[in-house]
């Protein structure tokens, strides 16, 4: 067997090592982008749940009180004083701007659509006569026109718990 040993046998040794470089560091790549991609979903993941828990954890003894009316017993407007519905509404307003993110990320891909149908939808402590009575008012403060006619269609036909 015999080797090319002249300088186009050489070149084109060379240029069979840099194209094998080129493709190992081209699968190299690949494999370190979906790993962070999965790093960064499993962080996305897990600021939504974070923000969710701070959602229901935040607040004083007060609004607790007022959150507990609503949701356990189910206290209508008119049973709440004006103050009471601006704290209860900011929740909401709160609440929805962190479902509408979660929704943006499922339509951009960052989470997946059942984590987005999970989230939120299943749990529906939120879906009290109260907010279902302000449902329209509050999406038109507080989301985007897209994401307010798909939580329309989302709640439709809600009834709470």
């Amino acid at each position: 067997m015999s080797y090319d040993t002249s300088r186009a046998g050489r070149f084109k040794l060379g240029d069979t090592i840099a194209t094998l470089g080129v493709i190992g560091s081209l699968i190299f790549v690949g494999l370190e982008i979906r790993q962070n991609t999965a790093a960064t979903e499993a962080a996305t993941l897990q600021a939504i749940s974070d923000t969710h828990t701070n959602l229901l954890l935040e607040g004083d003894q007060e609004f607790n009180s007022i959150y507990g009316r609503v949701l356990f017993l189910r206290a209508e407007l008119s049973e709440l004083s004006p103050d009471e519905n601006a704290r209860i509404n900011r929740f909401y307003i709160a609440f929805l701007s962190h479902l509408e993110n979660t929704f943006l990320q499922a339509r951009a891909g960052i989470v997946s659509e059942e984590v987005f149908d999970s989230y939120g939808w299943r749990n529906r402590l939120w879906a009290t006569p109260h907010f279902l009575a302000q449902r329209d008012p509050i999406l038109r403060v507080a989301a985007s026109p897209e994401f307010a006619e798909f939580f329309k269609e989302r709640t439709a036909d809600l009834t709470p718990p």
